[in-house]
């Protein structure tokens, strides 16, 4: 299949779609089983993964995958140094504040998660 034939934005919302839905129910869950803290925790590393979701999407959408066109070097530092930023706002509440690290761990894995069964849920689509 050639990158011209994938409808990369009906993907991305798929993704996203899922990664709110992963949003939710850890909260739910994390608040039924830790209490409070552990869903702030989880809410914490969870906005921070779709932070960092939309941040991967922005620069996939400006790299465009039919390289037609070069990205300009500004729009490519100031995605970067987002990502750098998400970053250290997470590691300077590691620092700062008292957090349930599983659960800040579980939800910074939200946007892996969603890109994986987003993936997953291609391949079964195309095997039927």
């Amino acid at each position: 299949m050639k990158p011209e034939e994938f409808d990369f934005e009906a993907m991305a919302r798929s993704v996203f779609r899922i990664a709110f839905i992963l949003f939710g129910l850890g909260s739910i869950g994390f608040v039924l089983s830790g209490g409070l803290p552990g869903a702030l925790s989880f809410v914490i590393g969870a906005t921070a993964s779709l932070a960092l979701l939309f941040l991967l999407h922005r620069t996939v959408r400006l790299l465009d995958i039919t390289g037609s066109e070069s990205p300009s070097r500004g729009a490519m530092f100031l995605l970067g140094f987002g990502q750098l930023a998400v970053f250290a706002v997470v590691y300077g509440i590691l620092q700062v504040y008292e957090v349930s690290y599983p659960a800040m761990g579980t939800g910074l894995f939200v946007g892996i998660a969603a890109i994986t069964l987003e993936t997953v849920w291609g391949l079964l689509r195309k095997s039927n």
